[in-house]
């Protein structure tokens, strides 16, 4: 096979490779929104995304190109980069244990797998150091930290091969440098796909929030209350318990706007639907229904 064929199934190789970590990152980031996995304790959710993080690496593995007997090379490094930018240490150290014993599985006890604990080690020691060095979240100082990570996995991974192919440096530089290139490729894609997902999971809560909301009082609005009045009914007929709402509005109010203006109104709506969420019990739930009328739901008033 000629050397250009062998260069495009490389890439190709490496391409899927992509493929697999931006698939993954898609599918996860939202499922992560809607489990609410930010929310849990740290322990759990360190767990939780340390073990996906891991999955999502040795899922690399499996997809990794096999440059020589035994030699396995992927972007396994990619996931546990963005873990330690995204979310800290905790997490990573869970995914390394978890790549090291797919490593173990996949390729059994070899001296590539032995190698593997130590490219491991390495990475989560090397990147949390470079992570240190900037401590602000920045999404300029995020990018430059991948690309000094990067580089470092580059470095290590370098070594690692060195001590491997040590009567062979012409097989190790005839894949190492597009290695390097697709690395930086891959890390940088990567996290811009994480960033640009979590951006729009908090654009759509942003939305979602604004949808149920009075922009001007900061109350629920009509919409939420036709949703949250039948839920309140039913909960309230299966614990036979009271429900109570009080239908409220402000006298002479459009007087108010014609004499005053609009603003001097708003600012009335503004004030009142204040005093009405400092003056309810923490599970009540007040509504501006429209213009100058108001709700107020009480669960369970003892008269």
């Amino acid at each position: 096979m000629a050397n250009g064929d062998i260069m495009f199934f490389f890439l190709d190789d490496f391409f899927i490779n992509l493929c697999v970590i931006i698939t993954l990152t898609v599918l996860y980031v939202p499922l992560r929104s809607k489990l609410k996995i930010a929310d849990r304790p740290f322990w759990q959710k360190g767990i939780i995304d340390g073990v996906l993080c891991g999955l999502n690496s040795v899922m690399l593995i499996i997809f990794s190109i096999e440059v020589a007997e035994g030699a396995l090379v992927d972007l396994r490094f990619i996931p546990i980069m963005l873990i330690i930018l995204l979310e800290g240490l905790f997490p990573a150290i869970i995914a390394s244990i978890v790549v090291i014993a797919g490593r173990f599985i996949i390729g059994g006890m070899s001296d590539f797998s032995i190698s593997a604990v130590f490219l491991m080690i390495a990475l989560v020691i090397g990147f949390q150091l470079i992570h240190k060095l900037y401590q602000t979240k920045m999404e300029k100082k995020i990018y430059i930290k991948a690309v000094v990570m990067i580089f470092y996995s580059n470095i290590v991974f370098t070594i690692t091969m060195m001590f491997h192919f040590q009567n062979d440096y012409l097989s190790l530089l005839s894949f190492l440098p597009i290695y390097c290139f697709v690395s930086f490729v891959g890390g940088l894609a990567s996290l811009f796909y994480v960033s640009y997902l979590g951006k729009t999971e908090m654009l759509l809560a942003k939305y979602k929030e604004e949808v149920s909301t009075d922009f001007l009082t900061g109350l629920q609005n009509m919409r939420s209350f036709e949703k949250v009045w039948g839920q309140v009914v039913n909960k309230a007929v299966i614990k036979d318990e009271k429900l109570t709402i009080l239908s409220l509005d402000i006298d002479q109010f459009k007087q108010i706007n014609d004499t005053y203006g609009h603003p001097a109104g708003n600012q009335i709506l503004t004030q009142f639907g204040d005093i009405l969420s400092r003056n309810i019990r923490s599970f009540d739930m007040a509504f501006r229904n429209g213009g100058d009328e108001f709700s107020i739901v009480l669960p369970n008033l003892q008269y």
